[in-house]
């Protein structure tokens, strides 16, 4: 919504459709299932009545408002938390990881579980062998130490020989 109103000067055919595909896409989409009216209040609120009014996004009722109003109200209000509270703050990154995981691995609508492959390479910040190849002693332009000269045909050619 918010692209709409910094690239779209006037509401166009398309604008509608998008306005109206922003509504159905994100309504009721699992875990959050968060109803079309509060969707269109959160526009509302938003990006002003008159931009949704000429995308024809309907008006919800005031409870709608009210519900969005006191989730803006927890926001703020958790933000302030992190910010005035450290150990708040740590504990809160940390749900959200685990919350996280666990629904995107864990989860019936995520992975069902880990990765079923086996990790070959466990990364810990040493060379394997594996990198020392013959590639490494093909000449190949290095672009940051590359001069970028003009020929006389004004096209730009890369030196790769400094």
């Amino acid at each position: 919504m918010e692209s709409l109103s910094y690239n779209e000067l006037r509401i166009t055919p398309s604008s509608l459709v998008v306005g109206h595909n922003f509504v159905e896409a994100v309504k009721d989409l699992p875990p959050v299932n968060i109803s079309a009216s509060f969707i269109q209040a959160g526009s509302r609120r938003l990006n002003g009545a008159d931009i949704c009014d000429q995308l024809g996004i309907d008006h919800p009722c005031w409870y709608p408002y009210a519900c969005f109003k006191g989730h803006y109200w927890l926001v703020v209000a958790l933000a302030t938390a992190q910010r005035w509270i450290p150990s708040f703050e740590a504990w809160s990154i940390q749900f959200c990881r685990e919350t996280l995981h666990n629904s995107i691995i864990h989860s019936k609508y995520g992975l069902k579980g880990g990765s079923l492959l086996d990790l070959k390479y466990v990364l810990n910040g040493q060379m394997t062998g594996c990198e020392k190849n013959d590639r490494l002693n093909v000449i190949r332009c290095n672009f940051e130490n590359a001069h970028l000269s003009y020929s006389t045909s004004s096209f730009p050619v890369v030196d790769a020989f400094p």
